[in-house]
């Protein structure tokens, strides 16, 4: 099925696409029951239903105000998809690369001033703190870049997107076949490059990266 404006998902309105990443699409949609505004994520692999079961099932158990929230799990038409707290603001990555006004080219934000190192260090402690948090829970992200780190309009950090998350204590069926690559390289540890054994100090080089 075509996925636009006015789709309806069971009780859920698109009003608007929000992007596209691996093997999902994410829109802005209104909860008709509920009358709030949330962000819809639809898996397109179906091969990948239960990385995507698991991805919602862990954060529906995390309570952190850095993180976003998770709401309803459901199936429409064999598309997979959960609802989670629309974040109106942007990414990391977004406010890295800022437009130079003179169209669509980027420029890198450098910071000059005193309050932009004051500004950047609050941003970066607020990230320290869903990191700790998870790592609390025995829990590592493993996918860390701009792009999954959300900043609300009123600069409010939210950790997105824990479809690789792992669970360090629990011995379960492998969803990654042992030496299979996953992850973004340009943000990920060595140990994770060379698809090694992984703890919490892989996130934290990742977060030194960024």
């Amino acid at each position: 099925m075509a996925i636009e404006s006015g789709t309806t998902f069971n009780s859920l309105q698109v009003i608007d696409k929000l992007g596209k990443g691996g093997n999902c699409e994410v829109f802005r949609a209104r909860d008709t029951v509920s009358e709030r505004l949330v962000a819809l994520k639809i898996l397109l692999d179906s091969r990948n239903v239960l990385r995507f079961r698991r991805e919602f099932r862990s954060m529906s158990h995390l309570d952190h105000l850095n993180i976003a929230k998770v709401y309803d799990y459901g199936e429409y038409e064999g598309k997979a998809y959960f609802t989670m707290e629309f974040i109106d603001g942007g990414d990391l990555k977004q406010f890295i690369l800022r437009s130079d006004g003179n169209g669509s080219d980027k420029t890198r934000f450098v910071p000059k001033t005193q309050d932009d190192f004051t500004s950047l260090s609050k941003l970066f402690l607020q990230i320290c703190e869903p990191l700790k948090y998870i790592h609390s829970q025995k829990i590592i992200h493993r996918d860390l870049k701009p792009a999954n780190i959300m900043l609300t309009r009123e600069g409010v950090v939210k950790l997105m997107d824990f479809g690789l998350i792992k669970e360090l204590d629990v011995i379960q069926e492998s969803l990654t076949q042992t030496g299979t690559f996953v992850g973004t390289v340009n943000y990920m540890s060595p140990e994770q490059g060379l698809c090694r054994n992984l703890d919490h100090r892989s996130d934290i080089y990742s977060l030194g990266i960024i």
